[in-house]
């Protein structure tokens, strides 16, 4: 490091303390990093850019807009970010998928294809129920215990979920069988970490967690309930757990998990339609797109949404903003 960059570094430093003390300590740092960027200090940006995200993670790197403001100069930019930040250790979740959506849209098809490997990622898997319950009365006592302590949320502009109700304090519940539930999820979860291969030249496979939380809620659907597309900017992974399935899921595709491009490049790259199947699991990258459509129909539809965090990202079960 030369001196100018020594300099630099202390400057951040010393300029980073100061932030730290303030309320909005968050977007100060997003401003600064902004600021490093468009100065062409690679380096600082990622340093800051990190530091903000740590206090408040968003996907505001991702391009707003539809299809027609997402140019090849805007794509150009936002892949020129996204390498800044993935190539010095940067790998949350919005970052990777800002380095695949640019690639896709840049005609890279091999480079984004390699992030949205749904072959090596995606996994889908069964829950067993606990000893001397059946599936179906495992399922419905998940099904007593997030009745118990619902919210409703009609179309929030900070969240994904449109017309549904969520138990957003799942993991606080006092009940045997939501306890069973989370140790058995988490060693799934261990499973499929120790089934990944070692390549630290892929940014999922770099960003994987030593050690991990799991934070979740579960979601209660009827017939205009619905999650637009989204990511999950807290998760390194994330998934769904099926409580219930509506019959209309089991007669049509209504109901099922979309996962693959978001709409403004929605032939970027494959994609994938999940089943609602009582005690079956989804578990893939959190910078996987992903979203639901309305059933049309008056049927419920039950799951269990969760998050692989890594410990500096793992905050309360219910701060999730989507």
């Amino acid at each position: 490091m030369s001196a100018i960059q020594t300099a630099t570094a202390l400057q951040l430093e010393a300029l980073a303390r100061t932030i730290d003390e303030r309320p909005d300590a968050a977007e100060l740092f997003y401003k600064l990093a902004e600021s490093l960027w468009l100065g062409g200090d690679l380096v600082g940006y990622a340093r800051i850019f990190r530091r903000a995200y740590l206090l408040q993670p968003k996907s505001h790197l991702l391009p707003e807009g539809d299809s027609n403001s997402f140019t090849s100069e805007v794509a150009a930019e936002l892949n020129a970010r996204a390498r800044a930040l993935s190539e010095r250790g940067v790998l949350f979740a919005p970052v990777v998928a800002a380095l695949a959506l640019s690639e896709a849209r840049l005609g890279r098809v091999a480079a984004a294809s390699r992030l949205m490997d749904f072959d090596r990622f995606l996994h889908c898997g069964r829950v067993d129920p606990p000893a001397g319950m059946s599936m179906a009365s495992f399922n419905q006592a998940l099904a007593d215990a997030i009745k118990s302590d619902l919210q409703y949320y009609e179309a929030p502009t900070d969240r994904a979920i449109c017309r549904a109700w969520r138990c957003d304090n799942l993991q606080n519940l006092q009940d045997p069988v939501v306890g069973e539930f989370w140790q058995t999820l988490r060693a799934h979860v261990a499973r499929y970490i120790e089934s990944l291969p070692a390549d630290q030249g892929h940014p999922f496979l770099a960003a994987c967690p030593r050690e991990f939380e799991i934070g979740g809620w579960a979601v209660v659907s009827d017939g205009s309930s619905h999650h637009n597309p989204h990511l999950h900017p807290r998760a390194w992974a994330t998934g769904v757990y099926y409580v219930v399935q509506p019959e209309i899921s089991r007669q049509s595709e209504r109901g099922w998990l979309r996962i693959g491009p978001p709409p403004k490049l929605r032939d970027a790259w494959e994609r994938r339609l999940i089943e609602p199947v009582p005690g079956s699991f989804v578990l893939m990258p959190g910078y996987f797109w992903h979203e639901t459509e309305p059933m049309g129909v008056d049927q419920e539809r039950i799951c269990i949404a969760f998050e692989v965090r890594s410990p500096e990202l793992a905050l309360g079960a219910g701060d999730a903003d989507y």
